[in-house]
């Protein structure tokens, strides 16, 4: 790591592979289309973190399920760091990722999930830009979780007694914040796509936006 490379990336994701991938969405789409929005959404991440100048940022991969490493090699951009999570649900394994990176000597480290068709470079300059001036950035998500969360240092207080997976994940972690006098603030609410609802609203508010990829890929789909 050089002087300059303080900022840090994690991606927590999945190798996409069919019948594995958005299991909830593929219960109304099938499990090909699934997979495909699983990795038209996870490539579009890709390339939007690869937008962040390479000397400031690095870019590191969490991904589900060991055994892929080397499909992740194959197939992501050797700027990429990889390592597998690790811990019991997913709040542990976002603490554990976290101790990691600060492990290393990063001065401000930023997680986000591979679900959200908005992401762009814009948000995360912005995220980090807010961690000059406080200890803690979240994204809120649609489905009242948090598609990203940034940090100045290792708060692993925020993770303790959430119910992953439910509508008060977000509320619930802004409790963990104040409750450890922690400073904070919010960037823009996105869309989650976890079911064929969160699809079809995204889809009908962008849709004129032809070039999109998963605007494209939804614009096939059967009514």
């Amino acid at each position: 790591m050089t002087d300059n490379n303080k900022n840090a990336v994690i991606i927590f994701t999945r190798y996409p592979e069919i019948g594995k991938v958005k299991t909830r969405l593929a219960a109304s789409i099938g499990n090909e289309s699934a997979y495909l929005v699983h990795r038209i959404l996870v490539e579009q991440t890709f390339r939007e973190c690869l937008k962040l100048e390479e000397r400031e940022f690095k870019l590191f991969v969490f991904y589900l399920d060991g055994k892929n490493e080397e499909l992740f090699r194959e197939w992501i951009d050797v700027r990429f760091l990889l390592c597998s999570q690790t811990g019991n649900n997913l709040g542990e394994k976002m603490s554990n990722a976290f101790r990691k990176i600060f492990g290393l000597g990063f001065d401000k480290v930023i997680l986000l999930g591979t679900d959200i068709p908005d992401i762009s470079k814009v948000f995360l300059s912005k995220s980090f830009f807010e961690l000059e001036k406080n200890d803690v950035v979240i994204g809120p998500s649609n489905d009242g979780g948090y598609y990203l969360l940034g940090m100045n240092k290792f708060y692993p207080n925020i993770f303790d007694d959430i119910k992953w997976g439910t509508e008060s994940v977000f509320e619930k972690t802004i409790d963990k914040i104040h409750e450890n006098n922690l400073s904070y603030t919010t960037i823009d609410k996105l869309t989650d796509i976890d079911v064929k609802e969160d699809l079809l609203s995204w889809y009908e508010l962008n849709k004129p936006n032809s070039e999109n990829d998963l605007v494209e890929f939804v614009s096939t789909l059967e009514p």
